[in-house]
């Protein structure tokens, strides 16, 4: 008798994972990245998350704003993250 497959063809699943300022500095820091931003969560704030597929595989666009001291934002960015290969 056949032993049934843990996956079928077709299926899918999600999951969603959120990731902490340490493991974001400890994969910065990996990578020889020593962008202040990416090691002091207290410096940036992401003000919008907007996963998509594109050519590449799984990508997450950010939008982000550094936190003034004064609470008015001067400079926004954006960035894309590849989160998989399809």
């Amino acid at each position: 008798m056949p032993i049934p497959a843990a996956v079928e063809i077709g299926e899918t699943f999600s999951r969603v994972h959120q990731f902490t300022p340490e493991a974001v500095s400890a994969f910065a820091s990996t990578m020889g990245d020593t962008n202040p931003l990416h090691h002091d969560a207290a410096l940036w704030i992401v003000t919008k998350v907007t996963p998509h597929r594109s050519r590449t595989g799984l990508v997450v666009d950010l939008a982000g704003a550094p936190r003034e001291a004064d609470g008015v934002d001067r400079v926004r960015a954006t960035g894309q993250v590849l989160v998989g290969y399809e």
